[in-house]
């Protein structure tokens, strides 16, 4: 975690505004800094579909949790559940071994999905394969496709849909059904912006620099001379998979 009152600090320090009103936290540094976490948000999601990182090289901000599976066999992601915005998902667990051993729990609105705090992944032997709507639906008639329901035990083989919006919640749903039963997610949180100087940014400590210097680029952009800033922030953005490797 990285202390927004360290970037500010930092920032003002290259800036040589130590201790003057030259610039103001919701003026500047908070719009600022802002920006750079959804620049970087951006720059991480090029290199993860480039290949070049993966999720878990963002390991303070990997949770595993666990949810009951709905009627419908789908799962809502409730950010109050999840401390925030799920960024991406990692993995879905059908099945899991957890501790201490839980029954299904008792769902007084089984359309949906239940988190189920206090208890701990311990592991499972199925990975849901991410599917398309249209692998999803062809699923249904395909047995060579993950998710299909022909087969049961050591030859089935789990699948989760994309999002998709039911009832104005954001679902994803797990094949074959396993209704109202439990799955473990591990999934990416997404950093969350900031409100206030006492906020921490959700990156590892490693990317404090390149944090500064994309704050920096914000607002020499916003005083008009930042040519010599920018360049350096854009040389030190385009290091990150060198940074986080």
């Amino acid at each position: 975690m990285i202390q927004v009152s360290q970037i500010i600090s930092r920032v003002e320090s290259a800036l040589d505004a130590e201790g003057s009103d030259r610039y103001k936290f919701d003026q500047d540094y908070k719009p600022a800094i802002n920006g750079a976490i959804e620049f970087l948000i951006s720059v991480f999601n090029k290199a993860f579909s480039d290949n070049k990182l993966t999720e878990e090289n963002l390991r303070e901000l990997v949770y595993t949790r666990v949810w009951q599976t709905s009627k419908y066999s789908r799962i809502y992601f409730d950010t109050a559940d999840i401390g925030g915005e799920i960024w991406t998902l990692i993995r879905v667990s059908p099945e899991p071994t957890l501790d201490p051993v839980t029954e299904p729990l008792d769902n007084a609105t089984p359309e949906e999905s239940l988190y189920v705090p206090d208890v701990v992944f311990v592991r499972s032997r199925y990975a849901a394969n991410r599917l398309t709507f249209e692998q999803t639906a062809e699923s249904e008639r395909n047995i060579f496709v993950d998710g299909n329901d022909s087969f049961s035990n050591d030859f089935k083989s789990y699948a989760y849909s994309n999002f998709n919006n039911n009832a104005g919640k954001a679902e994803i749903e797990i094949r074959p059904a396993i209704d109202n039963q439990f799955v473990a997610v591990t999934y990416l949180l997404r950093p969350s912006v900031i409100e206030s100087e006492s906020d921490t940014i959700s990156f590892p400590e490693s990317m404090t620099t390149l944090l500064v210097k994309q704050v920096l680029n914000y607002i020499s952009t916003k005083q008009g001379d930042g040519t010599t800033l920018y360049s350096i922030t854009e040389k030190d953005v385009s290091e990150l998979v060198s940074v986080m490797s």
